[in-house]
């Protein structure tokens, strides 16, 4: 399995959260085969290790900083998720064996929207410093767009594993192909109408880009 998902990887050009998310499944793999407790932490801090060591300029790219605190928030957000009271489920001071069979689902409903808001939050919030500081611009709507596109992303990948599984059965594997088009195209119309971006800018780059433009338009001419 891990020989399979390394040349994925590979195969799809060695992005800095793809090998994050391969080098944390093995540490995870080997340590569960091992019997060896595994915490998130220093799974995280491996990848990093991991990374740095064979690119110590990816320290400085977007992507890595990205990558790995937006993971980091996630977990942050699930673990506060866990601990947090129930929104509106029932009380969570009563046992888990004395909830009834309504009460265990709207537990389950309960943890699925807490998750979903809270992991969508931090996500956001430790994104925004990061696009501003290297794009200049930060998205207003990120918070309620990975809401969103949360249930369309997970039908999308069920329906592309689907379809990679029986691609060799007649009109099963187009079908499955068909929905997980169909979904993703949703995900994309639902991000694209909810996604806006405000532009910072400085007044030096202001001119730069100005005096860019001008220059670019007399070579031109």
């Amino acid at each position: 399995m891990l020989l399979l998902l390394g040349g994925y990887v590979v195969v799809t050009g060695a992005s800095v959260s793809a090998v994050r998310a391969y080098v944390m499944l093995a540490v995870v793999l080997v340590g569960r085969l091992l019997r060896r407790r595994v915490s998130a932490a220093n799974t995280w801090c491996f990848a990093a290790l991991v990374i740095l060591l064979s690119e110590p300029w990816q320290v400085d790219a977007p992507g890595f900083q990205l990558s790995f605190a937006v993971y980091a928030a996630i977990c942050v957000g699930a673990s506060y998720c866990l601990r947090e009271e129930s929104w509106v489920g029932p009380d969570s001071f009563i046992p888990l064996r004395l909830y009834t069979r309504a009460e265990r689902m709207q537990r389950r409903v309960d943890l699925a929207l807490r998750g979903t808001v809270l992991v969508s939050l931090c996500a956001w919030l430790i994104s925004l410093p990061i696009t501003v500081a290297h794009f200049h611009v930060f998205n207003t709507w990120g918070f309620l767009t990975n809401i969103l596109i949360a249930l369309p992303l997970a039908v999308t990948m069920v329906a592309g594993v689907a379809a990679l599984a029986t691609a060799c059965i007649p009109w099963v594997g187009a079908l499955c192909l068909g929905a997980a088009k169909s979904c993703a195209a949703r995900r994309h119309s639902a991000a694209g109408s909810t996604v806006k971006y405000r532009v910072i800018k400085s007044t030096s780059q202001i001119r730069s880009s100005e005096r860019f433009s001008g220059t670019e338009f007399k070579s031109v001419v």
